[in-house]
């Protein structure tokens, strides 16, 4: 009977997902853009500090995540249409001067090729936001 638990342990173990994952959150950050890069294995865009050019303005849902994070970044290799919509959104933004929300995940291991993990995460949506 013990033999058997633990075989139903493990499996239930190898079925759970990892710690990361239930931790990993999608999150939102208001901000205006520094720049928009495009690469062989991603595009990203740039948030820094002020406008026109940048500034983290909020983090939203909290806890607050890193504010060292002000790179977000899409596979341009596995999801190249995200990838063409960002570049395409994130440049009528800074050619209009708006602030965007990028929402991204929390968790580094997510991260796309080229993206560090130090100040990078995943982006998976952009909101070109009306004036303030």
């Amino acid at each position: 009977m013990r033999v058997f638990a633990a075989v139903i342990l493990c499996i239930v173990g190898l079925a759970a997902p990892p710690a990361s994952a239930q931790l990993a959150a999608e999150l939102r950050v208001t901000c205006w853009l520094a720049d928009v890069g495009v690469f062989a294995n991603r595009v990203h865009v740039h948030c820094s500090n002020g406008p026109p050019g940048g500034g983290l303005v909020s983090h939203l849902p909290p806890p607050r995540p890193d504010p060292n994070v002000v790179y977000f970044a899409v596979g341009a290799v596995s999801d190249p249409n995200l990838a063409n919509r960002v570049v395409a959104l994130a440049t009528a933004a800074m050619q209009q001067g708006k602030q965007v929300e990028v929402q991204y995940r929390s968790d580094p291991l997510e991260n796309p090729p080229g993206c560090l993990t130090a100040d990078c995460r995943r982006l998976t949506g952009l909101v070109l936001m009306a004036q303030p």
